[in-house]
């Protein structure tokens, strides 16, 4: 995330889990291999030693660079695991869906009025994730849209789409009839 106010910048890096654990490392300075480096140890300073972790990265150079590459060996023996997505595919990275989500639905527009505020609005949020903001990535798209609806409004629904779909096929029938292309 990068805020425009007088140059200054935020940046957020983020360790993620399918089950909704957040772990970041936030910086007002340029991001570098050292940045990096601070924020995996941080991981791996608050990761159970007992779980096994895979870490999805970008190809960005920090994350190839020699000095990173010397702590991988350090990382893989605290059970923590590497994995670089192919090029220009962070779809792929859950985390990117957490920045997308922050940036453009949970962040107000408010946040952007100064860059203290940008940086509270920023720690408000990843703080809250979890408790007040979640992404499901367990659930099937189904599950997530259900959770919102009332079992009621889900039958109301399938009533609807039913009647559009019987409306739809009548209409169709009835338009290749007077074609001449199906008969009674």
């Amino acid at each position: 995330m990068t805020a425009y106010s007088h140059s200054r910048r935020l940046n957020v890096l983020g360790f993620l889990s399918r089950a909704g654990k957040l772990i970041y490392h936030t910086a007002t300075k340029a991001v570098t291999t050292e940045t990096v480096i601070e924020a995996f140890d941080q991981f791996v300073a608050q990761k159970d030693p007992d779980t096994f972790a895979v870490v999805v990265l970008d190809n960005a150079s920090m994350h190839r660079s020699k000095a990173f590459r010397r702590k991988i060996v350090e990382w893989m023996s605290h059970r923590v695991h590497l994995v670089y997505l192919s090029a220009y595919s962070p779809e792929l990275n859950l985390i990117e869906i957490l920045w997308r989500q922050m940036k453009y639905a949970w962040l107000p527009l408010s946040a952007y009025l100064s860059f203290d505020r940008l940086c509270n609005e920023v720690d408000r949020l990843l703080g809250g994730y979890g408790s007040e903001y979640a992404i499901n990535f367990e659930k099937p798209l189904t599950s997530l849209v259900s959770d919102r609806l009332t079992r009621s409004e889900i039958d109301s629904l399938r009533q609807k789409k039913k009647q559009l779909n019987d409306y739809g096929l009548k209409a169709f029938r009835e338009r290749m009839q007077e074609k001449g292309m199906l008969s009674d």
